[in-house]
């Protein structure tokens, strides 16, 4: 298993500290304009990702973020503590008395939001699945005659 260098690990924490600094920063300005935090971070997200930065200026982002090496090791499960902490951070400011307050509408609002887009899916896969498969069997019998 390879190792991380210091150069490595310099460079891991160099870019992380950029990641947090701007978003935290993008987010306090985005609070004080009255819009949601989350809005800076994910504009942040954007612009230094290789969609802004990556394009414009692919040497920035390439010191930033070495597109190969040992530091792909730190940044290949970093998408999934990602989703992981804001579930975490989405999880902690909900604020369960209004749930139980709006129990009834919560519910129903919540099952129809799983349940009937997946119930639509399942029966569009199956009406799909029929087509398919008699339009098989349409080409099978006529290719025998």
């Amino acid at each position: 298993m390879p190792h991380l260098t210091p150069h490595d690990v310099m460079t891991m924490f160099m870019a992380l500290a950029v990641l947090l600094g701007c978003a935290k920063l993008a987010a306090e300005l985005m609070q004080k304009i009255g819009q949601p935090s989350i809005l800076g971070e994910i504009f942040v997200g954007i612009f230094l990702g290789p969609t802004v930065l990556g394009r414009f200026r692919p040497h920035v982002y390439e010191a930033l973020f070495p597109p190969l090496g040992r530091c792909q090791l730190c940044w290949t499960p970093s998408p999934h503590w990602g989703v992981v902490f804001f579930l975490l951070t989405a999880g902690l400011e909900i604020d369960l008395r209004s749930i139980f307050r709006q129990g009834k509408s919560a519910l129903l609002v919540s099952l129809f939001g799983v349940a009937f887009p997946l119930g639509a899916g399942f029966l569009a896969a199956s009406i799909f699945l029929n087509i398919s498969v008699r339009k098989k069997e349409r080409i099978r019998s006529s290719s025998r005659c």
